[in-house]
């Protein structure tokens, strides 16, 4: 598969969050396999929306440091939705590794996986995965 990769930003309080949940539901629901990338890399809040749980051997920094993305998306319940995000218990700590290669290669993983691969943007300038999603993004 070569997914369309989609970068929702905005500043906070926006509604990104909201928009890449409800899109996602609506692509899986017209049968579309669909990949959540929260780039928010402090605090797994799409798990809360999505009603899943991330391990903490999971998530974006397992990913982000091993270059891979298989086994790292958490389905979200039944649905066609996978998520990867912080896991639940994260020491932010780790981060200090984070480079745009890696970001880079985290998303050419993602695209190889779904349909759609949906970035849940952040506002800071300096996060490899949102500004990498955004100059990677088809919409």
């Amino acid at each position: 598969m070569n997914a369309k990769i989609i970068s929702i930003w905005g500043a906070n309080g926006s509604g990104k969050t909201t928009t890449a949940v409800n899109l996602a539901f609506a692509l899986a629901q017209r049968n579309f396999l669909v990949g959540v990338i929260s780039s928010n890399m402090y605090y797994g809040e799409m798990q809360t929306v999505f009603g899943c749980n991330v391990d903490s051997d999971r998530g974006t920094y397992h990913s982000l440091m091993s270059g891979e993305t298989k086994n790292m998306f958490v389905q979200a319940g039944k649905s066609a939705v996978f998520v990867l995000s912080a896991p639940d218990k994260f020491d932010a700590m780790q981060l200090t590794t984070v480079s745009a290669d890696s970001a880079i290669n985290l998303l050419d993983n993602a695209v190889d996986s779904f349909d759609f691969v949906i970035i849940d943007g952040n506002t800071e300038l300096n996060n490899p995965i949102s500004s990498i999603g955004m100059t990677k993004a088809d919409k």
